[in-house]
This record gives C-alpha cells, sequence and structure tokens, in this order.
C-alpha cells in the first residue's frame, strides 16, 4: 500500500486522502511549524496512482521544485516533498501501491493520527496478545471480542471507532469504487476442497495442507492445528452415526477446553490464528475462510472432505 517515509525518521502508511498540516483537528499528520498551513498539503490517491496538491501559503516542494498551487501532481517512488520555509519538513514516497484499510490510533476524531496499521484479511490485534479480531466479509468490516463473554461478530463502517486496550482507534476505509477497481480479477470458486491432516505417533506434530482444484497448500505444522484434528475425528465419528449434515461434527467450547486444557479465549486466539492462516493463501483464501464454523456455545470443522492420517497410517476418511 502507498507508504511514505516522513521526517527520515517515520514509516507511515497512506489514507487514501491524506491531509498534512499544522491543524490537528483538521489533518491526517500534523506539524507544529508557524511556517506550514493550517492545511498545506493533500495526497491523494486518483486514477490509479498518488498524487500531491499544494495548498499552502509558503509553498511545497517536490524534489527541489516548487508546485503550482491547487494544481495535482503524479508522484513515483523516491520523490521526496519538502514542506515548510527551511523546507525541513520531508515526506518521500517509498510504496505506490494502492492505499489499504487502516486502524488509526487517534485520541478522537479532533486529533491528528498516531499510529497507522495496516488491516489485511484477518487481523489478531495486538498480535502477540490478542484482544479483537477485524476480518473482511465481502466490502464489510467484522470485529470480534476475544475478551469478556460476548464472541458474537459485530460489523464496523467506516469511522467507527473500537477499543483496544485503554486506547481508541478509529477505521478508515478505501472508497467502495476503489475496492470494486482492486476486486476486478476474478476470483477463482471452488466449493469442494478436502484436509490432509498428517500426525505424529505422539500427536505433538501435525501437518496440515488443504487441497483444491488449484492444487495442494500446505499449512506446515502449527500448534493450533491439533484443534483441526479433534474437529476432524468427531465429524467422522457423527458421520458413521448417520447423523444430518446440518448436526454433524459439532463440538461444545466446554468439551474442547478440557480436551486441549486451555482457556476458552486460548482456543478463540487459535481459531483466529488457523483462520489469519488460511486467509494469506490466496489460492484458497476464499474458499476456505469459514474453515472453522460456529454457532452458540459450539465450533466445528468447515471442510466435508477430510483425509486424516497417523504415524503414516491412514486413521479415518470423512
Amino acid at each position: 500500500m502507498g507508504t511514505i517515509n516522513f521526517q527520515d525518521t517515520q514509516t507511515l502508511p497512506l489514507k487514501q486522502s491524506h491531509l498534512f498540516g499544522r491543524l490537528p483537528a483538521a489533518v491526517d499528520t500534523a506539524l507544529s511549524d508557524k511556517t506550514v498551513s493550517r492545511m498545506h498539503l493533500l495526497i491523494e490517491y486518483i486514477s490509479g496512482c498518488w498524487q500531491a496538491l499544494d495548498l499552502s501559503r509558503n509553498g511545497s516542494f517536490l524534489n527541489g521544485e516548487k508546485l503550482a498551487k491547487n494544481q495535482r501532481v503524479k508522484l513515483s517512488i523516491g520523490d521526496v516533498i519538502s514542506l515548510g520555509l527551511q523546507g525541513n519538513h520531508t515526506i518521500k514516497l517509498i510504496d505506490d501501491a494502492p492505499p489499504a484499510d487502516l486502524l488509526c490510533l487517534r485520541q478522537s476524531s479532533e486529533h491528528p493520527i498516531e499510529q497507522a496499521m495496516c488491516l489485511g484479511a484477518y487481523n489478531l490485534i495486538p498480535d502477540d496478545e490478542p484482544e479483537l479480531i477485524l476480518f473482511r466479509d465481502g466490502k464489510h468490516w467484522m470485529g470480534e471480542s476475544l475478551s469478556g463473554l460476548n464472541t458474537a461478530a459485530f460489523e464496523l463502517s467506516d469511522l467507527a471507532w473500537v477499543t483496544i486496550g485503554d486506547k481508541q482507534w478509529q477505521l478508515n476505509c478505501v472508497s467502495d469504487d476503489l475496492y470494486t477497481e482492486l476486486e476486478m480479477m476474478p476470483a477463482h470458486i471452488n466449493a469442494h476442497l478436502t484436509l490432509h491432516l498428517d500426525i505424529s505417533a505422539d500427536e505433538e506434530t501435525i501437518t496440515c495442507k488443504i487441497e483444491s482444484d488449484m492444487g495442494m497448500t500446505d499449512l506446515g505444522v502449527r500448534n493450533h492445528h491439533y484443534l483441526l484434528v479433534l474437529l476432524a475425528r468427531q465429524k467422522a465419528a457423527d458421520k458413521q452415526k448417520g447423523y444430518a449434515h446440518s448436526e454433524t461434527g459439532w463440538v461444545y467450547i466446554d468439551e474442547l477446553i478440557s480436551q486441549l486444557g486451555l482457556s476458552e479465549t486460548l482456543i478463540n486466539i487459535q481459531i483466529h490464528r488457523l483462520r489469519k492462516q488460511v486467509s494469506q493463501c490466496n489460492e484458497i483464501a476464499e474458499q476456505a475462510k469459514h474453515i472453522i464454523e460456529r454457532r452458540k456455545g459450539q465450533i466445528r470443522l468447515g471442510i466435508q472432505s477430510v483425509n486424516l492420517r497417523k504415524n503414516d497410517l491412514l486413521e479415518l476418511i470423512a
């Protein structure tokens, strides 16, 4: 996504329309310099490229050349814009990819952005000790809290606020028109997936692969893959009992707490780490995004076909 090096000290992602200036309540990045105008410079993604628009009294300089006021100029990687009378506030474009949705730390809508994180399709926030999950469902953002009893997903609109710890973060989305432009390439639709799980004799090492019409996607070895083993075994057992598809494979969270020796919060984190891992595999991200299905108090494996091997011997096919 569009990224700048600011003041040679800070790397910042750009909003789709990013305003620089001296007025904290009106700009995205504030500069405390009286020679910088209240609203000095706009950098915006338009017609497939980043463009700069000078709005100031004292001027802005692109690679040493003064920009004409109120005239847009296309930017390229490596371009440096200088602001202020001395030109000592620098903005260098280091990535000219299209903008992405951002989660921005700011005290309120009247304060500038203090920090911004680029959002992928699936996000655990913060990544080391997650409190919140943000993920895209079509063109909509959804959130799930990992703290408290209510883990139901909720929808977030552009400019919505979320609390993480004791800090306020605001969601900033790119326009729907840009999403349409970025999503022009057709997705590979494949309703049939097969989950392959290879388990060591002591069940300490689980290799996971997902087979689709596009080939085999290797998800490697992860701790959260053992959850898939338990869910696959439950699905196979229920199929043998002749359960209807709608009732096959469901496991109560309380049972998983007992089997895994983990708290509900840690189990939820494992579920979302798995979903995030799948979302980063382009060839299966769309088809396998519901790899874990959930209903009140229960979860199940969302992939219908499973091949499970233990110590190189076939244990089950479901």
